[in-house]
Parts: structure tokens; sequence; C-alpha cells
């Protein structure tokens, strides 16, 4: 059951806002779950000078960037406890940016699931994810803003894998609260037997949930993208689906589909490796 919540809040360079904060709620609260948020601030160790730097100031620039890092850090705070909700929870910890992925995933290992924000661009929210998606071995609920929809109506990408398989079991307290589940298959990406779908609409039913199915067309369009516009245009609010991808010399290599969703989430993500 997913009783147990981790929110990681990242204050620098990409500073996480009290939207993000309202929206986990918002998202959650078919769950009655505990939410713990933890925000991390960050420590730049001073680094040594080279040609060309001794024009730059770099110790103020390394105390007005922890500055603002503490200043993001207290306005998360003041927010989470102005809530005031007796499920919510929040603790900060210091530490160097490289450090932040691996101490957040450590907590996430303990948790049922944890839930980051997503923009493009943002290298520090992509590197947390990354290493919570294949690390923690606990699902990831992907946000990628603050303006967060109706998660009534559930899409699952289904292609009978087995990280496919594991979204839809560590998802099944949100599936069994959702009025609507669609299963989204995309056929021009690999094929997927009807008798699995077939399969997965009873196993989905022997819990008491609905589901309908659909086909999805990628038509030259990144896989990833297809299945969130499909996701969209069928009116869901959330996306479960199986996270593929590997480390290879410390660096992740990922599947076609997730790398297009991670690259440009359009709607909440439920992902599981």
């Amino acid at each position: 059951m997913l009783t147990d919540i981790f929110v990681p809040l990242l204050t620098y360079p990409d500073a996480e806002t009290t939207g993000l904060i309202d929206a986990v709620i918002k998202l959650t609260a078919p769950l009655s779950a505990d939410l713990e948020f933890c925000i991390f601030e960050v420590d730049i160790p001073a680094i040594a000078y080279s040609m060309g730097m001794e024009f730059i100031d770099v110790s103020s620039v390394i105390a007005e960037a922890e500055k603002l890092s503490q200043a993001t850090a207290t306005r998360l705070e003041s927010h989470i406890v102005s809530l005031g909700g007796a499920n919510l929870t929040t603790s900060s910890v210091r530490m160097e940016e490289a450090r932040i992925p691996h101490a957040a995933t450590a907590m996430a290992q303990l948790r049922d699931l944890s839930i980051v924000q997503l923009l493009p661009n943002a290298i520090g929210q992509r590197h947390l994810a990354e290493a919570l998606i294949f690390g923690s071995g606990r699902p990831v609920l992907i946000v990628p803003d603050a303006a967060v929809g109706n998660i009534e109506h559930i899409a699952i990408a289904w292609d009978g894998s087995q990280a496919a398989t594991r979204a839809i079991h560590d998802a099944i307290d949100l599936l069994a609260g959702a009025k609507t589940v669609t299963l989204l298959t995309a056929l021009d990406d690999k094929t997927v037997e009807n008798g699995t779908v077939i399969g997965l609409i009873g196993y989905l039913d022997r819990h008491g949930i609905t589901a309908s199915h659909s086909d999805v067309h990628s038509s030259g369009i990144p896989i990833g993208k297809a299945l969130q516009t499909s996701a969209l245009d069928h009116g869901a609010g959330l996306l479960v689906m199986g996270a593929f991808g590997h480390s290879r010399i410390r660096e992740f290599v990922l599947g076609g589909a997730t790398r297009s969703v991670l690259d440009q989430p359009m709607l909440p993500l439920f992902l599981s490796h």
C-alpha cells in the first residue's frame, strides 16, 4: 500500500516551488498517506582558482548561492508548516549538490513512493529523477509542473513487460481509487499480444478495477510522447508505465519510451523500474 510517501525538494540551482507542494497534496489526497518532505540545501565547496578567475570574487558568488538556497528552504518549510496537516512532516539536510541524488535514493528505498518535479532543462531535477527511478527500487511519481489535473482517470502504458507489470502492481492503490482506467498499447513500438491485454483487464477486474483498452499509433513521433498524448486525449490525469534503463560506465542508458517521457513530461507519470 502507498501509505509512506517521500518528497525530496531541491533548493539550488533548480528550486522547487510551493505550487509543487500543493500539487503533491492534491495528487496523494485519495491515498490518505503520510507525506515526508525533505528539503535539500546546498553546501558549495570552495574551488581552486584557475586562469581567468582572478577577477571573480568566488567567495561572494558561493555565499550568494548558498544564501539563495537557504532562503528557498525557509520558504518551502514555512509553506508546508502553514498547511498544518497531521500527515505532513518536514526535514532539511545540507550537503554538496553532487551528493543529493545518492542521499535521496537511500531515503527513497525505505518509502512506498517518491514524488519529484521535472521541468524542461532542469538538470538537477533530471539527475534526481533518474537516480530515484533506477536506484531506489521503489516507484516514482513525476510531476511536470504545479498545474496537476484530475487523476480520477488513469492511463496505463501496457506492453507485457516486467517493468510495466511492476508499475501496475505498484500503482494498484491509485488504480483502485480511479473512476476510469484506460490501457494503452503502442503498436508501432513492439508487438503486444492481445491475450496479455485481455489477461490484464481480467486481473484488474479481480481487484475491482474496470478498464478499457485503446491502441496507440506513434505516427513518427517519439513513443513516449505518443503515449502521453493519447493519455491526455482520453482525459487521463496520470500515466502509469514501466521505466527501462541500465547503467553503463556510470551513465544511464534509457529505453526509447522512458527517455522521451523524461525529456518532455506532459502529465504526471507513475514510473517503476
